[in-house]
């Protein structure tokens, strides 16, 4: 009777793969990796938008938004040269400040422009 063992790899990005195996023998894998984080570093920088965020509304305002909709997780925020770490994003193009921002503050914005 064959014997099964199954086994999972996790792999950096995080997806698994699972193996099964019907009967124990030596057997070998090749894997071929590739490298796409130098690809995905490359698209970012290269379809980086930077601009300064526009008011929704006349300041002192907490909602901004962007020209154009930014791309899941890559909007930065810069309140007066200082990075913002306390944004709540709205929609795909607006985000909201915990705090008013006033007429003499600067925010300015960095992010990948989302996909169609």
């Amino acid at each position: 009777m064959p014997i099964q063992q199954d086994f999972e790899v996790s792999l950096i990005e995080k997806e698994i793969v699972t193996v099964e195996l019907v009967e124990k023998e030596i057997i070998t894998v090749e894997l071929k990796v590739i490298d796409i984080l130098d690809y995905y570093r490359t698209y970012i920088v290269s379809n980086l938008i930077k601009e300064e965020a526009i008011p929704t509304a006349p300041l002192p305002s907490k909602e901004f938004r962007t020209s154009k909709n930014f791309a899941t997780d890559t909007l930065t925020v810069y309140l007066n040269g200082l990075k913002e770490h306390y944004i709540i994003i709205v929609n795909p193009n607006t985000f909201e400040f915990e705090i008013d921002i006033v007429d003499t503050d600067i925010i300015d914005v960095e992010y990948v422009e989302a996909s169609i």
